[in-house]
Parts: structure tokens; sequence; C-alpha cells
């Protein structure tokens, strides 16, 4: 699911955890999509005349989406990292603003790229070390592309 070719790292700390991308088979995202509309005025949303079979009853689900947090006193719960591996999964749609004028919700923890070229990047050069596009820039300046 992601844009570009790459390696992308999850928010862990010291890297522990990333995705490696390739550009993988071609896909037609419109073969298997449903449509829909929302009304700001009365906050319904409504299947599209593209897809009128398309399900609703999911965007009005009031519980949380994803896994239930444990306490750690459960045994399946683990602290690694900085992370919890079971946390509360977040709310549905209806929970998203939909009526908002900007793309963000929280500005603060928001970033919208107006390009794929991804500054935060991380690549894998030939040698097997993983370098940030702004580490590879500074590389190229100061060794040239040979």
């Amino acid at each position: 699911m992601y844009a570009t070719p790459a390696v992308h790292r999850y928010i862990l700390p010291l890297g522990l955890l990333h995705d490696e991308t390739d550009r993988g088979p071609l896909w037609d995202p419109l073969q298997n999509m449903y449509a829909y509309t929302y009304n700001l005025t009365d906050h319904k949303l409504r299947s599209s005349s593209l897809t009128p079979e398309a399900p609703i009853d999911w965007f009005y689900f009031l519980g949380k989406w994803g896994d239930k947090a444990y306490p750690m006193t459960d045994r399946r719960q683990y602290y690694f990292a900085g992370q919890y591996h079971y946390v509360d999964g977040p709310g549905g749609p209806i929970y998203k603003n939909l009526g908002r004028r900007e793309v963000c919700i929280n500005p603060k923890n928001c970033k919208v790229k107006k390009s794929l070229a991804d500054e935060d990047r991380i690549r894998r050069w030939p040698g097997g070390e993983e370098v940030s596009a702004a580490e590879e820039r500074l590389i190229l300046e100061r060794y040239g592309t040979d």
C-alpha cells in the first residue's frame, strides 16, 4: 500500500521494524472498490450510484477498530522499545471530523506532501546500509556519483 518502493520505517526507536517494498504487481483499484457520498448536513453515508450495493453499516460502528489493550498483568501483553504490543484500536471514520476543511485533523501530527519524492524515505545502498534522502544527497555531494 506504499506509493513508492523503498524501506519504510515504523515509528519505533532504533529502526527495529520496517517494511521493504518494491514496485510489485500492477493492480487496478477500480476493480474492487466501493464508492460513497457523505452528507455534511445530516451526517449520513450513502452508497454512490457507482456501487449502489456497497455496505454502509460499518461506518456507524461506535466501538474501537482493531485490538483491545491488555493490562500489563495479562500474560499476552508486553512492552518493548517504548511500545505496548496490544493497544486500543482507533475510532472509526465517524469520529474523524469528516466536515473539516483541511486534510489533517491535527496539523502538528500530520504532514501533507506535494510529491511522492519523500525526503524521509530510507534507501538501501548496494553495501546494505540504509540512508535517508538527505544523507544520500550529502554523500553524493561529497563523493560524487561514481
